[in-house]
């Protein structure tokens, strides 16, 4: 559904399954809340920086791709129509919900224990987890935990090092001296977001928007 979405022609509408529709929707809505600074329709962009799912090596894109992938890259011309459940395509969006998706299906998966009669676990998927119950130890669990580094995707060009989570404001990877940041919440889908968001914002406007 993803990708049939990614390469569809401009003007046309797409129904959405209900977890795909739950995610986007989530999504456009903390584009909505930081201005921005978490955007899922930035994969055209993390396409050109070597980031995204093709196999394009790492490395600095060319000028005039990224201004045309910049100008595509723009989570308000994303509409969604809620009564039918289905996504519009401007034209030349590429929605990425990598920050995102990850947290989301752990929370799926924890919904599944739940009803199978699971109450005390502990679910990890690609480094985003969620603990409910109790440990071993009998100490109690119920909180999640995404974290959000360039630790291990990042390239290094001209003396510079690029990591791999974009800010889409500028199309450029984030430029601050941040290694990681790890948030810590309820559901999974939320400290997965948040952990991008707060990475692109940063040392400075990382922690305000979070006591806000």
């Amino acid at each position: 559904d993803l990708s049939r979405f990614n390469a569809a022609p401009a003007g046309t509408w797409h129904p959405l399954p209900d977890g795909f529709f739950k995610v986007l929707s989530s999504a456009l809505s903390w584009a909505e809340r930081t201005g921005g600074a978490y955007d899922p329709t930035v994969g055209a962009i993390v396409d050109l920086w070597g980031f995204g799912p093709f196999h394009v090596a790492p490395g600095l894109p060319d000028g005039a791709a990224l201004d045309a992938a910049r100008i595509a890259s723009c989570w308000r011309s994303v509409r969604l129509d809620k009564e039918n459940r289905r996504v519009f395509q401007p034209g030349g969006v590429r929605l990425d919900l990598c920050a995102i998706a990850k947290g989301y299906a752990v929370d799926e998966v924890v919904s599944v224990l739940r009803v199978a009669g699971v109450s005390n676990l502990l679910v990890e998927i690609g480094g985003e987890l969620r603990g409910e119950g109790l440990k071993p130890d009998g100490s109690p669990a119920g909180l999640s935990v995404a974290t959000s580094g360039d630790e291990q995707r990042y390239f290094e060009h001209g003396g510079r090092r690029y990591a791999h989570t974009v800010d889409p404001r500028t199309g450029f990877p984030t430029a601050h001296d941040l290694i990681s940041v790890t948030a810590v919440t309820d559901d999974c889908m939320t400290a997965d977001v948040l952990a991008t968001v707060l990475t692109v914002l940063g040392p400075e406007e990382g922690p305000a928007f979070a006591a806000a």
